[in-house]
């Protein structure tokens, strides 16, 4: 769409410049109409694009910013707007108290057709999951309209809860188009991830569709016991209309529906990753971040925030006992297995060497960063590796002062007002890739990686622009400001 303000702030820069208008179309090797439609936000800017405005307007660190944010802007529609909101109030822990889930009716066929609620029926199968020797898989496809999750999520969380012999398994897709909804699904399933027997999964083949379909909104259920008939429950949601549910002990029914089910899961990729092998999962973090811009939402640094050399302080300070420790930590981590600190210390440094290389923008706390100078602790700090002492600290936030005002790094650091993601989650966005989410504070802090990745660049393309065009214009201080603020706490440690 167009943005006059685009248009304002290049041709500004050109005046400061002293760049004539009418002598760029020559130095961009456009046309004048093509120039004009990149510079209106008319025509979506590629990056290569973008790098030519940078390099020849010259726009220094914080008007490179400013230049992106605008025309971050231009690219999106009001329903980008909105998945900005949605996930606005979940960074920012602004969710209000749920509604009341909506009561469902069912026509419930078993023997016979009787009217039940979806209550009703959760506690039958609840009741039979509870009886000794009787295990349940439960099946979900889509399920992902706000009643019907609300509905559907409230009757898995207690399942889960109360047995550990109940698996689930969540077919979901995300829409090209709908943002909101694509934001709203990704924070709706967060609540469950903590419970291993959860399990998700996203097709890169569909997307996100509408309820007319055979496998619409669906729940199958199967209760399978050792002294008694195993029990098949099929519910499907109906659009505007009365919900249906099959309770059943036909195997034939059952196949059938399996059978069904097998095919249609064929479309979807496993999206759920729980890795507990700390040099695994770095490793798996180091390709992605050496291939793309990435973009990190945490109350405090991260571990490839802090230079190397705080690391070999560390190293140094530590004594004999303290180093066993650490190493005893890590290879408990890594199930048993015996993890090599320098292969770990090198993964982090070309970690760190990444964020040289691509663009990347990190959103921190004034209260997380104040509280990493309290405890000499990241949010996620392993409990096995000590604190950092107060020269540490020190370096730490002097380097990443620098780093962030220094107009030729491409490592950018948003500082927000209030306090984010007081869950404990870890949100880290790879531009046009994925995201990945951490969201167990308990795990990761004894070095257990439980988190959720999803290879979709149309949610990635939403937490990314919240970052880069959302945050620093509505929570984050100015460059000024940050860097006050980053020096008062290198004072307090003085």
């Amino acid at each position: 769409m167009r943005n006059d303000n685009l248009y304002k702030y290049l041709t500004g820069i050109c005046k400061k410049r002293g760049l004539p208008i009418e002598g760029l179309p020559k130095l961009f090797g456009f046309s004048r109409s093509s120039l004009y439609r990149y510079m209106t936000g008319i025509v979506r800017i590629s990056p290569e694009v973008r790098s030519k405005f940078v390099s020849i307007l010259c726009l220094e660190k914080t008007e490179r910013q400013e230049f992106e944010r605008l025309v971050g802007l231009s690219e999106f529609d009001s329903a980008m707007i909105d998945a900005r909101c949605a996930f606005d109030e979940f960074v920012f822990c602004k969710r209000t108290e749920p509604a009341e889930p909506k009561t469902f009716k069912f026509a419930y066929h078993e023997s016979d057709t009787f009217l039940r609620t979806a209550d009703e029926i959760y506690t039958l199968i609840h009741t039979l999951s509870t009886q000794p020797g009787t295990s349940c898989t439960i099946r979900i496809i889509n399920c992902l309209e706000k009643d019907i999750f609300s509905s559907v999520a409230l009757f898995i969380e207690k399942m889960l809860a109360i047995s550990k012999n109940v698996n689930i398994e969540h077919l979901l897709a995300f829409s090209e188009k709908e943002h909101l909804q694509n934001i709203t699904t990704l924070v709706s399933i967060i609540p469950l991830l903590k419970y291993t027997s959860y399990s998700v999964y996203q097709s890169s083949k569909l997307t996100f569709h509408n309820k007319k379909e055979f496998f619409g909104n669906t729940v199958i259920v199967d209760v399978r016991s050792r002294d008694a008939p195993e029990k098949y429950f099929f519910i499907s949601f109906l659009d505007d209309e009365l919900s249906t549910c099959l309770a059943t002990s036909d195997r034939n029914v059952f196949a059938f529906w399996s059978n069904n089910y097998a095919n249609f899961k064929k479309s979807y990729d496993v999206s759920r990753l729980d890795v507990t092998n700390i040099d695994m999962f770095a490793n798996t973090l180091l390709a992605l971040q050496q291939n793309a811009n990435h973009y990190l939402l945490k109350p405090n640094f991260c571990h490839d925030a802090i230079p190397m050399f705080v690391y070999q302080g560390i190293l140094a300070r530590a004594s004999p006992q303290e180093l066993a420790e650490v190493q005893k930590g890590l290879d408990c981590a890594a199930g048993g297995k015996a993890v090599s600190l320098e292969a770990l210390f090198s993964t982090l440094e070309q970690r760190i060497a990444a964020s040289y290389v691509h663009r990347r923008i990190d959103v921190h706390s004034m209260d997380g960063l104040s509280e990493l100078v309290k405890t000499g602790r990241l949010s996620d700090h392993l409990a096995f590796v000590p604190a950092f002492t107060r020269q540490e600290l020190h370096d730490i936030l002097e380097y990443a002062r620098d780093r962030n005002r220094d107009p030729n790094d491409s490592y950018t650091l948003y500082i927000t007002k209030e306090k984010i993601l007081e869950d404990g989650h870890i949100i880290l966005a790879f531009e046009n890739v994925g995201v990945l989410m951490e969201y167990s504070k308990e795990n990761y802090r004894q070095g257990i990686c439980s988190h959720l990745f999803i290879r979709n660049s149309l949610l990635a393309a939403i937490v990314s622009d919240y970052v880069k065009n959302h945050i620093p214009g509505n929570h984050a201080l100015s460059l000024e400001d940050a860097t006050a603020f980053l020096n008062s706490l290198i004072a307090s440690l003085e």
